[in-house]
């Protein structure tokens, strides 16, 4: 999932999760994301400090959604 730079900053991206959680994914137990900013042409080079600082604050965001730490990027949440 990828929220358009002109649309972020309202906690967007948990609003769009929320709606999909409501919707497609009733039954859905576990959702993984893996906090890390897409690597396109207009990114920060993997590795690099500003792609490090993305991904720790993509980390932030999503954990205070309410996920939790998993293993490398990837973090969880219990959905059900």
């Amino acid at each position: 999932m990828t929220v358009e730079p002109r649309f972020r900053g309202n906690r967007t991206g948990h609003a769009m999760l929320r709606a999909i959680l409501g919707t497609i994914g009733r039954n859905t137990a576990l959702v993984i994301v893996e906090a890390a900013p897409m690597l396109d042409d207009d990114a920060p080079m993997e590795g690099s400090p500003q792609h490090v600082a993305a991904k720790e604050k993509l980390r932030r965001y999503w954990m205070d959604f309410g996920f939790r730490e998993a293993a490398g990027d990837y973090l969880y949440f219990e959905a059900a």
